[in-house]
């Protein structure tokens, strides 16, 4: 009986993401974008799937569970990259958390580790390069629970900066960004290879 255990839990999640995945496969396409008045814009686009009610993010964030920790690489390796469809456009120079990027096109998706710490990783257009990976701390606590994934674009009070607000089940994250020459220095040194955050 114990031989079947590793077994019939490998059925069990292998049904639970096959369910999840004819779900998600018609998930709503999403889009926003921030136009600042000195011209610099952001624009994500995603598609905003569901994660089965809450169950599938429990299990995901479940640090002990060898059940979790099989999930958490199916998700990083083939799940989130072929499921997010995230884009991202920059209308100006920008920094993403510590990650220096030229005014252009990109893609992103989330990558979940081993203590369940989650990041914001972005590639280049056609999602063959990884160009950084920014930390994204959640919040887990009195939030309205989102049913479907949601990303916006936040402005600050003031100047071309603003966070990018991750909101799911009832997990949030914020990426502080800003735009301008600082993000525009940083980027040379981005296409020299010095990545600070990966």
């Amino acid at each position: 009986m114990k031989n079947l255990l590793p077994v019939l839990a490998l059925g069990l999640l292998s049904a639970v993401l096959s369910a999840q995945s004819n779900t998600n496969e018609k998930a709503p396409k999403a889009s926003s974008t921030l136009e600042f008045a000195e011209g610099g814009t952001l624009t994500v686009s995603y598609k905003s799937f569901t994660l089965a009610e809450g169950k599938t993010l429990k299990t995901l964030m479940d640090k002990e569970n060898p059940r979790a920790e099989r999930m958490r690489e199916f998700y990083n390796n083939q799940y989130l990259p072929q499921m997010l469809h995230g884009h991202l456009e920059l209308g100006a120079g920008m920094t993403l958390g510590s990650v220096a990027l030229e005014k252009g096109k990109y893609r992103f998706t989330f990558r979940i580790d081993k203590a369940a710490n989650w990041s914001f990783v972005i590639y280049d257009a056609e999602m063959k390069k990884e160009i950084g990976a920014v930390a994204m701390p959640l919040e887990q606590g009195e939030y309205a629970v989102s049913s479907r994934l949601l990303i916006v674009p936040l402005a600050a009070s003031k100047g071309q900066a603003g966070t990018l607000h991750v909101h799911f089940g009832n997990l949030v994250g914020n990426i502080p960004f800003r735009a301008g020459t600082v993000a525009e220095a940083g980027a040379e040194k981005n296409a020299k290879g010095e990545h600070a955050d990966k």
